[in-house]
């Protein structure tokens, strides 16, 4: 009876829990900035004249106005202008965001142009590259992709090549969201 017994329970240890007790589930590995860039870019269309679908503009603390929802981005009160390749964009994460990666894609929605980023983290194997130079002679490259580094809240450089409507895909582990922004 006593073996019977024996039996049982160890049957329902196995059945129930693989008779390992208080062993932590594993946890998914995170995605790869080479997984994220795989990802369509799914980006708006907009017609020529048609006027630029912008994401509303909220405030963060009351005083920095910003754009997006999982990755929030501020142009500064102007916003950036299209064929300048210094408009400085900070970024920060909501204070409940634990995410390990975010890589940045964008470009024009309402014609030709195209949007490339300058900033910590820039530069991955693969993204196109453009070489901009400055008022001085000094040659910087801008890239069609920016991981962010997520070691601490920053700024990096939006160069939209023209004046119009853009749109800026920010992915990550758990969403893909798109950012919508007139360049003047």
């Amino acid at each position: 009876m006593r073996k019977a017994l024996l039996v049982l329970v160890a049957g329902l240890v196995v059945a129930c829990g693989g008779g390992v007790a208080n062993q932590p589930a594993s946890s998914p590995k995170p995605l790869t900035y080479q997984q994220l860039a795989a990802r369509p870019l799914k980006l708006p269309v907009v017609s020529a004249g048609q006027t630029c679908p912008a994401n509303p503009i909220i405030l963060n603390g009351g005083t920095a106005a910003r754009i997006g929802t999982h990755v929030l981005l501020g142009f500064g009160t102007a916003g950036p202008q299209g064929g300048y390749a210094w408009n400085k964009t900070v970024w920060e994460l909501p204070p409940s965001s634990s995410l390990p990666i975010v890589l940045l894609r964008g470009g024009r929605l309402d014609g030709s142009g195209a949007l490339y980023f300058d900033g910590q983290g820039t530069g991955p194997s693969g993204a196109k590259q453009v070489t901009v130079v400055d008022s001085r002679g000094g040659q910087t490259p801008f890239f069609s992709e920016l991981r962010l580094p997520l070691d601490s809240n920053a700024a990096f450089y939006a160069y939209p090549t023209t004046a119009g409507c853009y749109a800026i895909q920010a992915d990550s582990d758990g969403f893909s969201e798109v950012i919508v922004f007139p360049a003047s």
